[in-house]
């Protein structure tokens, strides 16, 4: 029927009251690696030759704008590997 109401799953309830986690927001982590060697590749798309036929298809005129956005993004990344490998090694 059109105007009937539309019965929902009940969800089930979480194990613990709302606002009472069970695990810690914040947990330190111990650096336990004494030393390491990390090479960090950037290989994402950074010029026009990097792109598929298909890319050249679908970006057409917005091709610089994308990879100017690709770039900032895999810019971010690395640094973000770099910063938690910081993180992680004495």
């Amino acid at each position: 029927m059109f105007d009937a109401v539309r019965q929902t799953a009940v969800r089930e309830e979480l194990p613990f009251p709302y606002g009472n986690r069970t695990f810690c927001l914040y947990e330190p982590i111990e650096k336990t690696i004494d030393s390491a060697r990390v090479l960090i590749v950037n290989n994402l798309l950074r010029y026009e030759s990097d792109l598929s036929p298909l890319a050249h298809e679908e970006w057409q005129e917005s091709i610089p704008s994308r990879l100017r956005f690709e770039r900032k993004v895999s810019g971010m990344a690395t640094n973000n590997i770099a910063q938690n490998v910081i993180r992680l090694v004495r």
